[in-house]
């Protein structure tokens, strides 16, 4: 009779600890349960920042292209403006030493014929000052053709600069999200394994 009375207390311990320990498995499955919904939800919600910078990365591939191609189109242009100004120059130093060579002729004349003619002598420095003028506009035209070209290309490499700054910017930024996204993936695999061990451990309790 007392060994069926302890053999009855015995199994009424076991049941209470297997009561004890169905409801703390429950009680871990529920908080297993809720930490996994919130995980979910934190995914989630990066997820969602993760396609916002995925779509801003992809605004701003699209703006990289556009501004290689337009610095690509501006180097071009650049390259066409330096070649038409220095064609100008050659052209006006040509006409510069053309007129310095006409003046040369001139004065060469008007040496001969000062001799007799007064008036042809006024005729020919009037010429010769007029020849002097076109000269020292043409020198001036060079001169702001020049500082022209060397403000053109001063604001162009400024340009590119800035461009090239704000490509570096959306490079970081890439670079940040992606990593937190494979940290993300990381922490979602680990989820994945302790829910697994909790069903497990649940599994192997309830037998």
């Amino acid at each position: 009779m007392a060994e069926e009375l302890d053999q009855k207390r015995k199994i009424a311990s076991l049941r209470r600890e297997k009561d004890y320990l169905l409801m703390k498995v429950g009680m871990l499955e529920a908080t297993q349960k809720f930490t996994l919904e919130a995980k979910k939800l934190e995914i989630w919600f990066l997820k969602q920042k993760l396609d916002e910078v995925v779509a801003t990365m992809k605004f701003y591939s699209g703006v990289f292209r556009a501004l290689e191609r337009e610095i690509i189109d501006l180097k071009v242009k650049l390259e066409e403006q330096n070649q038409l100004t220095n064609k100008l120059v050659k052209e006006l130093q040509a006409e510069a030493s053309e007129l310095e060579n006409k003046l040369k002729i001139h004065d060469d004349d008007i040496f001969q014929s000062l001799i007799d003619e007064n008036k042809q002598e006024l005729d020919q420095k009037r010429k010769i000052a007029s020849l002097r003028r076109e000269k020292d506009f043409l020198l001036m035209k060079v001169g702001m053709l020049e500082a022209t070209q060397k403000f053109t290309l001063e604001a162009k490499k400024f340009e590119i600069w800035f461009l090239k700054q704000n490509l570096d910017e959306v490079d970081s930024t890439v670079k940040f999200y992606s990593v937190v996204f494979r940290a993300l993936e990381r922490e979602n695999i680990d989820l994945k394994v302790k829910v697994e061990e909790q069903n497990q451990l649940k599994n192997k309790l309830a037998k």
